[in-house]
């Protein structure tokens, strides 16, 4: 898919300052012209198009146009209204943030494919408050708590039908219906920040309403971004964090991540729905964790990363799903003497050390993998397939580079 985009904007904004007190208020506005074409074009008797970009080579109708199975042009406007107020007191200890912002999202698209909805269109609107303070207890230690609002309109692909290049038929439908999501976040954590250690903890509440879940479908060949309305869902957890400063060339880093993400609706099907509410969302591991170790002194430098991910449902029904997989890393890297104003650098990186085949992730989710049955008694079949992406084996690239 060839795509090409013209992207303008502005922001404007008014600051006025009075003593512990800053208000900020603007104005700030985004139009983006973006075609996306898949054009059918004749190969060469080795198999390979004439030219990647379809600029040469493509096949025409009678009337002269284009043979291509997919061409959109979608024209979003984002029109923002916002006002911002910062308190700094307590001789600066305590900083407290509150903003408003009234978001205005338009979008228009044409689709070329012959004989499709010609000007299909979607328009949201969203007030979007958000709060903020944090108190420094002294130097090294210090709380917070943040509240915000935001919202997601669908993706451009919802505005317009799909079909199989093959039989003409439409492959997925049209959905410029589909809500924007919007979601409520509220967390609250401590900081230290110590002469050697830093360290945080933060726990965090996040409450999704039309929660779209984006999903990766191939359409034509083609690698197409499509967006779910799974309804509501509410994730909580913390996050731990604790790292050093460096010690005798050394540095440590470590992260961890508990997170329990629900789905709070039951997901329509037809006339009936799935029994989806009170299962993990997908895409959401549990636990997470990394730990990186770096090492920079003298010529020598080296880092050796680590990271485990949990297991993540691929269906709203957690009926399937990938394990959980550790990696591990090696970069290691000399600093050359320099030679006038060039400082060479050798690099060396190792991914994957251990070799492990895993699943790194989710591409297209499914509503469930086997026949369920529903909340009003019917027996719902297998709704879609999921699909995965396959973790990279183990990798060595070697890398030389002069810095000036």
């Amino acid at each position: 898919m060839t795509p090409y985009e013209y992207r303008p904007g502005f922001v404007s904004s008014l600051a006025w300052t009075a003593g512990v007190n800053r208000l900020e208020g603007g104005y700030w506005f985004d139009w983006s012209t973006l075609r996306q074409v898949s054009p059918i074009s004749v190969v060469e008797q080795s198999g390979s198009p004439v030219r990647l970009d379809g600029l040469a080579g493509t096949l025409h109708l009678a009337d002269g146009t284009r043979l291509a199975s997919y061409d959109a042009t979608t024209v979003t406007r984002t029109n923002a209204l916002f006002l911002h107020d910062h308190l700094d007191l307590l001789g600066g200890r305590l900083g407290v943030d509150a903003a408003f912002k009234e978001a205005m999202v338009t979008r228009i698209g044409r689709n070329g494919l012959p004989g499709a909805p010609a000007q299909p269109g979607l328009s949201a609107a969203e007030s979007l408050p958000t709060f903020g303070a944090r108190f420094a207890i002294d130097r090294r230690h210090s709380v917070f708590v943040n509240a915000s609002t935001a919202f997601r309109v669908p993706t451009m692909n919802a505005l317009y039908d799909t079909y199989n290049a093959a039989t003409g038929r439409v492959a997925t439908a049209a959905n410029p219906e589909q809500k924007p999501e919007y979601s409520i976040s509220e967390e609250i954590g401590y900081r230290y920040a110590g002469d050697l250690l830093t360290a945080g903890v933060t726990f965090f509440n996040y409450n999704f309403t039309n929660r779209q879940i984006s999903s990766q479908v191939v359409i034509n060949g083609a690698q197409v971004t499509q967006n779910i309305n799974a309804g509501g869902q509410t994730s909580r957890g913390v996050d731990i964090e604790l790292g050093t400063k460096s010690w005798h060339g050394f540095r440590f880093y470590a992260s961890a991540e508990y997170l329990h993400a629900t789905i709070d609706n039951n997901f329509r099907v037809g006339a009936d729905a799935l029994p989806t509410a009170g299962k993990l969302a997908v895409r959401s591991p549990e636990f997470q964790a990394a730990l990186v170790v770096n090492y920079d002194r003298g010529p020598f430098f080296t880092t050796i990363t680590s990271r485990f991910v949990g297991r993540q449902f691929a269906t709203l029904m957690n009926d399937q799903a990938i394990p959980g997989y550790v990696t591990a890393d090696l970069a290691l890297g000399y600093h050359l003497p320099a030679v006038g104003r060039a400082h060479p650098v050798i690099k060396v990186n190792l991914t994957n050390l251990s070799n492990n085949h895993y699943l790194s992730g989710v591409a297209g989710i499914a509503a469930s993998s086997r026949a369920t049955r529903g909340e009003n008694g019917t027996l719902i079949n297998a709704a879609g397939t999921p699909s995965y992406y396959v973790g990279g084996v183990f990798a060595a690239v070697a890398s030389f580079s002069t810095n000036f």
